[in-house]
C-alpha cells in the first residue's frame, strides 16, 4: 500500500496525524495485537535472568525497561484518547 494512503487510513477529511503512523494505528484500535511485543518482552526477561554475561544481562534489562515504558505510555495515551472522546460527545449533547 502507498505510504500516504496507509498513513491516512482511519482519518477523516481534515484530520492530521501526530507524525507517528504506527503509534496512531495502535491508538485507533480498541484491542491492538501486541502479542509479538509481549513475546519479545518475555524473551528479554528470560535472557536477563539466564544470561551469564553481565553485559548481555544489562542490555536485556535496558530493553525491558524500554518495553515497559512503551506499554505505560500506550496506556496513558489511551486514557487521554478516551477523555477527549468523552468531551467530544458531551459537546454534541
Amino acid at each position: 500500500m502507498h505510504k500516504e494512503a496507509k498513513q491516512s487510513q482511519g482519518k477523516k477529511a481534515g484530520e492530521e496525524g501526530m507524525g507517528y503512523p504506527a503509534l496512531e494505528t495502535l491508538l485507533e484500535q480498541d484491542n491492538p495485537d501486541l502479542s509479538k511485543m509481549q513475546s519479545s518482552m518475555e524473551k528479554l526477561l528470560n535472557l536477563s535472568k539466564a544470561s551469564r554475561s553481565p553485559k548481555e544481562k544489562a542490555a536485556a534489562k535496558h530493553a525491558l525497561t524500554a518495553y515497559q515504558r512503551f506499554f505505560e505510555m500506550l496506556g496513558e495515551l489511551h486514557k487521554i484518547k478516551d477523555r477527549l472522546q468523552e468531551k467530544k460527545h458531551e459537546k454534541k449533547k
